[in-house]
């Protein structure tokens, strides 16, 4: 009888650990969304990953080599930018970015309606809500530096609004 209280006692602890956890971990696709001031816009589906490394989809998703905040509540990685992307919590809700990027594009005015692949370096900034394991980013503000070598024009600053939501 105490076998069959003290089994009952850990599934109960067990499913109360498990379903308090609060860490966003490639459970949803979010919808990573950038809006230049041109007017073109770049929008992507991606997965969010509190825990660094520790999933499989993120082990998976081509990112070899991450800052290495393992214990820290102030992070969150992802696979969007196709590069060593981790967006820091500061200033209480506030995320913000640096990151080295590899989008595909098409038709593009910013590029003379050129498509192709854009090269370069976002600094991303912006106010998140959160609730329970959900992150929303409805105005942020972004920079890119744009590459322009390989559409034969000159390194470029382009800014724009950047949002982001869960599907």
């Amino acid at each position: 009888m105490k076998r069959i209280f003290s089994l009952a006692l850990l599934a109960i602890s067990l499913l109360t650990t498990i379903s308090s956890c609060k860490k966003e971990n490639a459970r949803k696709p979010y919808l990573f969304r950038l809006e230049f001031d041109s007017g073109d816009v770049w929008e992507e589906e991606c997965y969010l990953f509190e825990k660094h490394k520790q999933n499989k989809r993120y082990k998976n998703s081509g990112v070899e080599k991450v800052v290495d905040l393992k214990h820290s509540k102030d992070a969150i990685y992802t696979d969007v930018l196709k590069g060593e992307t981790v967006l820091y919590k500061v200033n209480g809700r506030t995320l913000i970015g640096v990151s080295n990027v590899i989008m595909s594009v098409s038709n593009f005015a910013i590029l003379n309606h050129q498509s192709g692949l854009m090269l370069g370096k976002i600094e991303l900034e912006g106010s998140y809500k959160q609730e329970f394991r959900k992150y929303t980013v409805e105005n942020g503000k972004f920079e890119f530096q744009l590459q322009g070598g390989l559409f034969s024009l000159p390194d470029t600053i382009l800014k724009g609004k950047w949002t982001m939501k869960r599907l």
